[in-house]
C-alpha cells in the first residue's frame, strides 16, 4: 500500500485478519503453526492435524476451529498423547473442566498445548464461566 516513494506490504480482509489472529494465539498454546478449518480442508491428506481450539474472531459470528498441522511421522510418534488430548478437549468444550484436568495433568509436562489447557481448567474450576459448569469442583 502507498505510493512509489513510500509503501508498505500489508494485507486486508477476512483471511488476513484470521491469519493474524492465528499467528498471535500460537504463543498462548506453545505451537508454531496453526491453521483454520478452511486450510485444513484444502490440505487434504498431505498432513496430519491436531485440533487445538475453537477461537472467536472479530467480525465472525461463529468460532473458528484451528488445527496444528504436522507430518504423518510426527503424528504417529505422538498419537497416544494426541488421542488423550482430543478426549480432554472434548470434555473441556462440554464444560467438564474437572474431567479434562484429569486427562491433561499427566500430558502437561511434555505437551505445551495440554499445559495451556491444564491452566485454563484450573482457573475455570475456581471461577466457572457464567452459565457454564465446573464438574467436580
Amino acid at each position: 500500500m502507498g505510493s512509489t516513494q513510500r509503501f508498505n506490504y500489508t494485507f486486508l480482509g477476512d483471511a488476513g485478519n484470521l491469519a493474524a489472529r492465528l499467528e498471535g494465539i500460537n504463543k498462548q498454546f506453545g505451537t508454531f503453526i496453526l491453521i483454520s478449518q478452511f486450510t485444513r480442508d484444502l490440505a487434504g491428506d498431505d498432513y496430519a492435524f491436531r485440533k487445538i481450539a475453537r477461537v472467536a474472531v472479530v467480525g465472525r459470528k461463529e468460532p473458528v476451529c484451528v488445527y496444528e498441522p504436522m507430518a504423518h511421522e510426527a503424528w504417529r510418534a505422538g498419537e497416544p498423547v494426541f488421542a488423550a488430548f482430543a478426549e480432554a478437549l472434548d470434555r473441556f468444550e462440554k464444560g467438564d473442566f474437572a474431567g479434562a484436568l484429569t486427562i491433561l495433568e499427566p500430558l502437561a509436562a511434555t505437551d505445551p498445548v495440554a499445559e495451556s489447557y491444564r491452566r485454563k481448567c484450573e482457573d475455570l474450576r475456581r471461577q466457572p464461566p457464567p452459565g457454564g459448569r465446573a464438574s467436580g469442583s
